[in-house]
């Protein structure tokens, strides 16, 4: 369905990249931070390295950091770190050798 645009206006679609320099410049977005895919998990003993990318094609605002989650049998958070917006890999320390473990990736803007 086209929507009725009065004269002057246009209607456009942002993508990632330009959603995020307008936030930058100060503009108020009510959009999400784009959700990372991890693309890989690796382990020693007591620690957890992970690594993601983002899809800045996709809709939302390109991230200002990530924070990963080691959640151990899925209810009792581990171990956690916060690193920037240009990160694409973290490890998380101090977990419990033996045990299974849930991680996730979790953008903010």
């Amino acid at each position: 369905m086209t929507p009725n645009l009065g004269s002057h206006q246009v209607e456009r679609e942002l993508d990632g990249p330009t959603l995020g320099v307008m936030a930058q410049l100060g503009w108020p977005m009510d959009a999400r931070a784009i959700t990372p895919v991890i693309t890989a998990i690796s382990t020693t003993s007591g620690s957890v390295t992970v690594s993601w990318g983002i899809d800045l094609a996709s809709f939302g605002v390109a991230p200002d950091g990530f924070r990963v989650e080691a959640w151990r049998n899925g209810s009792t958070l581990d171990g956690t770190i916060s690193v920037s917006g240009g990160s694409s890999s973290a490890t998380v320390s101090q977990l419990h050798g033996g045990s299974s473990y849930t991680i996730n990736v979790v953008p903010y803007a």
